[in-house]
This record gives structure tokens, sequence and C-alpha cells, in this order.
């Protein structure tokens, strides 16, 4: 039971009711004197992305083109598409949001020769700097001459087509499209490189295939936030979804998986693609410690998009980083509601609670929220083990220690003993 004295922090832990609200259609009211900022800075999102559209064709990627003749046969699942957080200018009209192929888009052979190709540049120490490659490895297809010609052929002959056809709202043709990355991504248990966190990714559309076979490996697929669940796929099958579908690489517990990513992008760009712009150049300012650009970068992608969780929970922590707590948890807050299945608005909320000389008890509520929400996240087992033991729960510590992922067993053994 919580005292008096902490009903202010008790109000402001976080629901968890795991549904997605209704958008409002309305965008955030923007003051005319933020008007001209914003129009600049949208200005700068457009430059970037055609920067990012010539660089491509540098590259060598292939442009999109209107061959349907080779289309294959697809099954598809719902989700609500308010998920990908786009807000009321989202391109995409339908729930009907993932697409996996009936059929190989890549054969056995070519598959094989795409891992050869990309193990041998991963040996020599070619990497994609573009994944969290603290869990994987990967390698940029335009650094792998066999791998583009491949993919090239099956950009013209299936992905932008299909592309097309699968989702008609937000690609008008397969002539608009064109690759902003692709890498080939290797997942390896035995080196303790097992998964890839949950995320959005910044295209526009992205396409994996999978390059080998399902007993290969134990566990992975694609994790989709809103299915609750892994997509699996055969060897050589395609995954198509929105790159703002919050999805994870799934974690392996034994063998090896490869898959190659692609991710598409459309010109001209759509609106609500600002949203992705902002969050990523406020990251940049994030990591060059300029907090006013950064706050106003996510605050101008919240005009774009109000319902994207994550530049709600990014804000937050710059407004905590500005001393700013009221805001950073009513910010924290709007985030939970907007996406109750994502576990870092609790976590960050439980932090900012010590932080701030707040009640732990309400802290170890929002970590052990968090954990139930993502069993292996390190920082929730942290906070709550060290928790438990300034609350003088030696037991409960312990036990929690024992279920605690074993990188954290190790760090905080010696505070058991």
């Amino acid at each position: 039971m919580l005292s008096r004295a902490n009903l202010y922090w008790s109000a402001c832990l976080l629901p968890t009711v795991a549904t997605f609200p209704s958008t409002s259609g309305q965008f955030l009211p923007l003051p005319l004197s933020q008007l001209r900022p914003m129009v600049e800075s949208l200005r700068v999102n457009q430059e970037i992305h055609r920067h990012e559209v010539k660089e491509s064709f540098d590259l060598g990627y292939a442009r999109g083109t209107c061959n349907k003749q080779h289309l294959c046969p697809v099954a598809s699942e719902s989700v609500p598409r308010l998920a990908l957080g786009l807000g009321p200018s989202s391109p995409f009209s339908s729930d009907e949001l993932i697409f996996t192929t009936e059929s190989p888009v890549f054969s056995d052979a070519s598959c094989a020769a795409i891992r050869k190709e990309a193990a041998s540049h991963m040996a020599d120490g070619g990497c994609s700097r573009f994944t969290m490659t603290d869990t994987n490895r990967d390698a940029n297809v335009h650094s792998l001459p066999l791998t583009r010609r491949l993919l090239n052929h099956a950009l013209r002959s299936t992905l932008y087509p299909l592309a097309a056809t699968c989702f008609p709202s937000a690609v008008a043709a397969a002539e608009d499209l064109y690759v902003y990355r692709a890498i080939v991504v290797q997942y390896d248990a035995a080196a303790g490189l097992t998964h890839q966190p949950v995320h959005r990714d910044g295209s526009l559309v992205t396409a994996i295939i999978s390059l080998n076979a399902r007993d290969e490996y134990c566990g992975g697929g694609t994790w989709i936030e809103p299915l609750g669940r892994s997509i699996m796929l055969p060897r050589g099958h395609l995954l198509l979804h929105p790159s703002a579908l919050r999805h994870s690489g799934g974690r392996i517990s034994n063998g090896e998986r490869w898959v190659l990513v692609i991710f598409i992008g459309h010109t001209p760009m759509h609106f609500a693609e600002h949203s992705l712009r902002f969050k990523a150049r406020a990251e940049l300012a994030h990591a060059a410690g300029d907090t006013d650009a950064e706050l106003r970068l996510l605050q101008d992608g919240l005009q774009v998009s109000p319902d994207f969780a994550e530049l709600w929970v990014n804000a937050a922590g710059c407004l905590l980083n500005r001393g700013d707590l009221k805001a950073a948890i009513h910010y924290y807050l709007t985030a939970s509601k907007l996406n109750p299945a994502d576990p870092r608005p609790f976590v960050n909320f439980g932090a900012a609670v010590l932080e701030n000389q707040g009640p732990p008890e309400v802290a170890l509520q929002a970590f052990e929220h968090a954990l139930s929400l993502n069993h292996h996240l390190v920082p929730a087992w942290k906070n709550r083990i060290r928790l438990l033991l300034m609350l003088g729960h030696r037991r409960a510590a312990a036990d929690a220690l024992a279920m605690a992922p074993s990188n954290v067993q190790v760090e905080l053994d010696g505070m058991l003993h």
C-alpha cells in the first residue's frame, strides 16, 4: 500500500491496457511563431530524401519497373494500421499490412550463394554499421556484387511490383520505388548474436527474404509486435510489411539464421514519412548534445504524426535531461497509451522516479510491468534487482537474479554475496 506522500507518483504510474487508442485525426496545435521554422525543417527532410534517392542509384540498385509478369501468390494478415504510428496522414489505408509469398523469390542455390558471399565479406571485417550490430552481423548489399545482381533482378521482376500490388494506397506505381538500403544479416547463437530489439525501420516498406532452412536454427523469425508472435519463412520466401510496423529479429537459441533485408523507399516522399525523418535527425542532435534542436525536431515530428509513440518517449527523455519532470511524465504517459506493448516508457518512468527521489515502490512496479512485456529487458532487470536489495528484500532479489538473463547474472551476482 502506497502512502499519501506517494499519491502523486502512483497517479502517474502508467496504464497497462494493451489496446491501441483511436486517433483523433487532428494535428497538434502549431503556434504561428513556429510555422516558418517548421516549413524550413520539412524542406530539409525533402533534401535528405532526394539525396537518398540519388545515392540509391549511385550504389547500383535497380529502379522500379511496372513488370507484373512474375508476381508471386501471397498470404496476408491484418493488424490495426494505427499501430504504425503515422497518424491521420498515414499512406496505408488498410489493416491488411503483412504479406508473405507462398513460393520462393530466390532459389536454394541463390540463397546459398548470397550467404557465401556475405560470410566472406564479414570474415574480412566488412559490416554495414546500419543495424544493432552487437546482436548480429551484417553486410551492405552494395558491397556484395553477386548479391546486388541477384537482388536487382528480383526487384524488377517481383519485389517492386509486389509492393505496389500489396500497398496500393501507399505505392501509386512500382516505378516510384527505390532501395534505401539493403543488408544481409546473420544471427549466430554460438557467438551470442541472437536477435534484434523491437524497432521501426526508416523506409516505407520493409522486405525480408529468408536465406536458410528453418531446421538450421531454433527460434527466430520476424516478431511482429501487434501480432504478438513471429512469422517464420521457408528458405527463399519473402515477407513484406510497412517499415513503421514495430518488429524485431526473433531470438534464436541454436544454429545460424540468415536473412536479406531490403528497405524500400518511395518518391515522392509521403507527408507522414516526415515523422521518421524528424526522429532520425533528433537522434543525431541528441548524440551531439543539442537538446534544443532535439526537442524541436521531436515536436515537429509529433505535428506530423501525433500517434508516433517513440517520438513521445524520446521527447520525454529529452525533457528529463532538461529538468522538466512534469512534462516528461506526461509524455511517458501519452506514449504508454499509444503503445501499451512497448516496455520503454515504463523503464524510463521508473528511472525518472528514482532520479527525482520518488518512492522506490512505484519505480519497482514500473520495472516489473516492463518485464511482463519483455522478459529479456536488461535495464529493467538490473533496476528491479537493485531496488529489491535497497528495500531489504534479499530473498526476492536472489529469486529475481536467478530468472534474469545470463549477462545480468554475471554483472550483479557479487551484490548478493
